[in-house]
């Protein structure tokens, strides 16, 4: 039988939430014309990249969040997919809309 954990629960469903919020931001940049309210988007971003970096380390800290380390394949990879870019990247979609603030 498994045990249910409140604390690990509580704090996955921070770090899934923050995940959200910071692709929201990047959208927000990516799209924002108005350069005043773009600095203030990537700001705000920056500030939840922490958030999401701190209850990551929580999660981990407390063994309740484990990442695998990348083999040398997994690396050269996903260094190639950055030197030799596709655009648009493969299964790339693209929005729907934009929008302006």
């Amino acid at each position: 039988m498994t045990s249910h954990n409140p604390d690990k629960s509580m704090l996955m469903d921070i770090l899934n939430t923050e995940k959200y919020v910071v692709s929201t931001y990047a959208m927000s940049v990516c799209e924002c014309v108005n350069q005043n309210i773009r600095r203030d988007f990537q700001r705000i971003e920056n500030e939840e990249h922490d958030i999401q970096y701190t209850i990551a380390q929580e999660l981990t800290n407390r063994g309740w969040y484990q990442t695998q380390p990348a083999d040398q394949q997994q690396i050269k990879q996903v260094t190639n997919s950055y030197t030799n870019p596709q655009f648009p990247p493969p299964g790339f979609t693209g929005p729907e809309t934009r929008a302006t603030f």
